[in-house]
C-alpha cells in the first residue's frame, strides 16, 4: 500500500496496513512521496527510501508466483 497522505503517522500507516494483513499474502508499504503525486512516475525521481519500498513490495510480489 502506498502512503497517500503525507501526514499519516507511522502508527496510521501501520493501522492501514495491518486491515490489509487478513486479506492478503503478504503487505508492503511505500512512504509518501512528492514524486508520486501528479504527472508520469519516474523511479529515479522517487526518493531512495521509496526505491527500496517499492523493491521490497515487488519481492514480496515474486514471492507468491
Amino acid at each position: 500500500m502506498t502512503q497517500a497522505d503525507s501526514k499519516a503517522t507511522t502508527a496510521d500507516v501501520q493501522r492501514v496496513a495491518d486491515g490489509y494483513k487478513t486479506l492478503a499474502r503478504d503487505v508492503a508499504t511505500v512512504p509518501f512521496d512528492p514524486a508520486m503525486v501528479d504527472g508520469i512516475l519516474r523511479y529515479d525521481a522517487l526518493r531512495p527510501a521509496t526505491q527500496r519500498a517499492w523493491l521490497a513490495a515487488g519481492a514480496a510480489v515474486t514471492r507468491g508466483i
